[in-house]
């Protein structure tokens, strides 16, 4: 394109001083929008509630409260410590922790959210009756049973393991986390020139 008209503006070091006093407050807005996307995202989550009918955990919740942002050089990170939100994104096997035979999965909602060994005294307030439950495993199958002696329910199901799907919802997408974060990268530039901040 010989007729065409290319302009190069460069770096001059006014402008060069401007970018480098606005580089840390971008970045800084930039990773809280960041981490607002992931604690808004697990609210949103927290509120469907249990697909079971099961009473719910606020495990969404908690994770929400566990995120943290930290700048790191040029980079924007955004760390989630809650236990179980990467196996529920990027999916996986879980099996049994040392010394343990099998996962239990409650069955009932009178024991969600706690251990076969919490069962008797968490559910009385006493101490623990070790004959209030009973395990059997019919032969050849592949998962086995707790149930309560007393009512003969069915309380967990015990499997030697479990496996998760990916659910890429977890954490919002790519194209939601980097709007949010150019939104606000704009709006601590708007700011700085509001307060005279212009080269």
């Amino acid at each position: 394109m010989p007729d065409a008209l290319k302009i190069e503006i460069t770096k001059t070091p006014d402008i060069a001083a401007w970018l480098d006093r606005q580089r840390r407050p971008m970045l800084d807005a930039g990773v809280r929008a960041l981490s607002n996307a992931v604690v808004r995202n697990f609210r949103r989550k927290n509120q469907a509630g249990n697909a079971r009918g099961f009473p719910r955990s606020n495990f969404w919740q908690d994770a929400a409260e566990d995120v943290t942002s930290a700048v790191q050089g040029n980079d924007m990170v955004a760390t989630v410590r809650k236990e179980g939100v990467r196996l529920r994104w990027l999916g996986g096997v879980v099996r049994p922790k040392e010394g343990k035979k099998a996962l239990a999965i409650p069955l009932d909602p009178a024991v969600a959210h706690i251990w076969p060994s919490e069962h008797a005294g968490y559910a009385t307030g006493g101490d623990y009756d070790e004959g209030a439950t009973s395990l059997f495993w019919p032969k050849n199958s592949s998962h086995g049973f707790i149930k309560d002696n007393d009512t003969g329910d069915l309380l967990w199901m015990l499997v030697s393991k479990t496996t998760h799907k990916a659910d890429p919802s977890v954490i919002p997408s790519e194209d939601e986390l980097r709007g949010a974060i150019v939104r606000a990268m704009r709006r601590a530039i708007r700011g700085f020139q509001a307060e005279g901040g212009e080269p």
